[in-house]
């Protein structure tokens, strides 16, 4: 999997939507699908963004770990994440 990818799961899996995403890090739509497909890398100042936003630069860049960082911010997200899985896997047994 690559960055692009990897970024483009962290906005799916902890934003409601793209644009709310673009909002909160104040980036273009454009750059971010930039990112997304690889056509550029995140710099700097954008990496910085996606820590204080709970995101684990090393998963980010090589893979390795998980997805969410040891900040309160990463906690947060983790834990709506794995909520968000429960109730997923609740409603398929209920079918």
């Amino acid at each position: 999997m690559s960055i692009g990818a990897r970024f483009r799961l962290f906005v799916e899996e902890n934003f409601s939507s793209i644009s709310s995403f673009t909002y909160v890090i104040q980036i273009s739509n454009g750059l971010l699908h930039k990112y997304f497909n690889d056509d550029t890398a995140p710099g700097a100042g954008v990496l910085q963004k996606l820590y204080d936003l709970g995101c684990n630069i090393n998963w980010l860049l090589s893979g390795h770990g998980e997805m969410w960082n040891d900040t309160e911010a990463g906690r947060t997200l983790r834990d709506k994440h794995s909520k968000k899985t429960v109730t997923a896997d609740d409603n398929r047994k209920k079918k």
